[in-house]
């Protein structure tokens, strides 16, 4: 079992990489001198070829976090679920913003949501990683004070409706 488990960590991590390397040839199609010249055909190129960029991203993104999944189930963690759903949510929320951009019809709207999914993809793939890396994040926090027994989400006092008085 300890092959098939390591043969699956290692299609994990060379998805990983690819979807890394698509994450960066997103960004540097964000980058473009295309998407601020002036002529409107210019431009055109250059958010089309940066939008299919970041749906490749995407598109490697979603099957490297799947290859994560799938290698790390064999430690049946309840900590490798919530990884693997924020990553999920991170990917989903950069399919929006990539899908909101081709509707966009200003150019500076186009840019900032092709911009939001880049950050959104980036966010989704470091999660993904920890779902293989996830000993080296957690000798990484433990070296850097961060106690994992500690409340992510810390509830706070409600406001009182507007109009009434607090306390």
């Amino acid at each position: 079992m300890g092959e098939e488990v390591d043969k699956r960590v290692m299609e994990a991590a060379d998805a990983l990489v690819g979807a890394f390397d698509a994450l960066r040839e997103a960004k540097l199609a964000l980058d473009d001198p295309r998407l601020s010249s002036s002529s409107d055909q210019q431009r055109n190129q250059g958010f089309s070829q940066a939008a299919n960029r970041t749906e490749s991203a995407a598109k490697k993104g979603e099957e490297a976090l799947r290859r994560a999944l799938v290698a790390a189930a064999v430690r049946r963690s309840a900590a490798d679920f919530a990884c693997y759903r924020l990553a999920d949510g991170r990917l989903a929320g950069a399919r929006a913003e990539w899908r909101s951009a081709a509707r966009e019809e200003d150019a500076s709207g186009k840019a900032a949501r092709l911009s939001i999914a880049v950050a959104l993809l980036e966010q989704g793939l470091d999660a993904a990683k920890d779902l293989i890396f996830r000993e080296a994040a957690d000798a990484e926090a433990a070296a850097n004070g961060f106690d994992d027994s500690a409340a992510m989400f810390v509830r706070t006092a409600q406001r009182p409706p507007a109009g009434q008085p607090s306390g």
